[in-house]
Parts: structure tokens; sequence; C-alpha cells
């Protein structure tokens, strides 16, 4: 996802945190309170996917709780790790710059601006309030609260992906041109959250993202964790083989594919011999393979 290079100034904590006291925080600094305070401030934040400032720019679902850990204090370090969140430099912390870069009509800018909306200015201002007193709670507490073992995280951390030896920036590119579309038009209609289909298949996972801005990376990202792409043994990719016919064996550059049971029925057959829909499948297999340098 992209990051803005400006900063903010020191007069955003001013504005939320006064001269930078918090005299309702607790001070124990155990891992029992950091779960307490990190729930007052952010989990609060996080009822309706549709409330936050985001979907100025993005769908819903694309949000900071895409950091989102099993414990508050591995979502911090989650936050830490990724570079949103800088305990020497607070008030200039890339949460901060994302949130206030919640413009209408793709105005960016770091200032709460009157340009907004009521309603957009009191949301923005509610989710930077709650980030700034998190992060100043945070950076007093989370050393003595969270020991190594309870901030290590078991899954990734953020949009980030596993590129192996590739190049993130070209690997990212390959995947918009070549295989998001086919996902979007031959997937789209059971696994994306407004998906027609959705109903009649609440089962199927929605992964995919339907965002013009962070879409493609959050779309790789949940197919290369699950994993949805075999990176040991291509050819037995659940990418490939959940939408082809069942029990159907493709010869292919890497190796026979052949079809599993896919709730959503067949997406990939073969009619006299040939596999349809052709492009979308080469274009799939293609950029399957475009993986076999990477690891």
């Amino acid at each position: 996802m992209q990051k803005s290079t400006r900063t903010h100034g020191i007069w955003l904590f001013i504005l939320a945190c006064g001269a930078g006291e918090d005299a309702d925080f607790p001070k124990e600094c155990s891992e029992t309170e950091f779960d307490t305070v990190t729930e007052t401030l952010i989990g609060a934040l996080e009822g309706d996917a549709s409330a936050w400032s985001c979907t100025q720019c993005h769908t819903a679902g694309i949000n900071p709780g895409i950091w989102n850990q099993e414990s508050a204090c591995q979502t911090l370090q989650c936050f830490l790790d990724d570079g949103l969140i800088d305990f020497s430099e607070m008030a200039d912390s890339e949460i901060l710059m994302l949130i206030h870069q919640a413009e209408p009509l793709g105005r960016i800018t770091t200032e709460l601006s009157p340009m907004r909306t009521k309603d957009e200015l009191a949301r923005v201002q509610l989710e930077s309030a709650a980030f700034q007193r998190w992060i100043l709670y945070a950076s007093t507490c989370f050393e003595t609260a969270c020991s190594v073992s309870a901030r290590t995280y078991k899954d990734g951390c953020g949009p980030d992906i596993n590129w192996g030896k590739c190049d993130a920036d070209q690997g990212l590119i390959q995947f918009e041109a070549q295989a998001y579309g086919v996902l979007l038009s031959n997937c789209g209609t059971c696994h994306s959250e407004d998906g027609a289909q959705t109903e009649e298949f609440p089962q199927a996972p929605s992964f995919l993202f339907k965002d013009q801005n962070a879409g493609p990376q959050l779309t790789l990202k949940w197919l290369m964790e699950k994993p949805y792409v075999d990176t040991e043994t291509l050819a037995q990719s659940r990418i490939l083989t959940r939408p082809l016919a069942q029990d159907t064996t493709v010869q292919a550059s890497i190796g026979p594919i052949t079809g599993e049971r896919h709730g959503g029925g067949d997406r990939f057959t073969l009619i006299e011999g040939e596999i349809q829909p052709k492009e979308d499948w080469l274009a799939l297999v293609d950029w399957v393979k475009s993986w076999e340098d990477c690891f």
C-alpha cells in the first residue's frame, strides 16, 4: 500500500492529548492492562467497517484492522514492524499520516481540513485522537507490558508479501496484469464481499478485494498466505485446481493439473479437448509459473 512522505508536526499530539499527558490511563503496564487500553481506544473504532475514514479512498474492509493480530501486544508489534508507528517520532507515525489522508475527491493533505463534511471530519478526528492516545500509552508501557513471547505473532504482518528472490514491485505489476482481472471476472461473484452469489455461497471466502488502490496487493497477500499458490509444487496450486472441473487433468507448462471439488462449480472445463475459457486459464497458469524462480 502506498505510504506518504509528508510530516505531521507535534501540534497533532497537542490536539488529542493536551500537553502530552493522559491521566485516565492506568499505569500498571501489564499485558492485561495493555489489552484493555487497546480495546478501549482502538477496538471501539472497529464496529462498522464502512465507517472508517479509509473508505474515502478504499473499499470497506481496507483499514487498520489489516494489521490486527491475536493480541494487543502482537498487533502493536506488527504496527512497529511495518513502520506505521514510530516511538522516536510519535507525531509523525505513518498510521496518523494515512488517517489524515482521508480527503474527498482525492485531495490529499495531512491537515484536519474543513473541506471535509462535518461527519467525515469528526470521524477523522476520532480515529486520529484514538491512535495518538494509543501510541502515547504504548510508548511508555509496551516494553514492560509485552514480553518477547507476548509480542511475537505467527502470521504475516499487514499487506506484506513474501516474494522470495523476486522483485516485489515487478511481481505486483505482473499479478495485476495477468491474474487479478481474470480472478475478478471468473471468481468475483462468490469470492468478493459484494459478489452476486455471496448469499447463495456464504461459506466462500471473500479473498478478492475490489479496491482501486490496494485491491491487487491484499488479494495476492490472501492467496499466498492460505496458501492458494503452492510455491513448491506449482501444479498443485489451489488457485488452479479449485476452479478446474473436478477430476479433469490438463497438461500445462508447470506439469499436469487436476481439478478438485469446488463448491461454486466449474470455472474451467475441457470442451472438445481444449480448456475453456482458454485465454483466462493460460493467463493464470503463466502467472503461477512466474513464481518458479522466486523460492
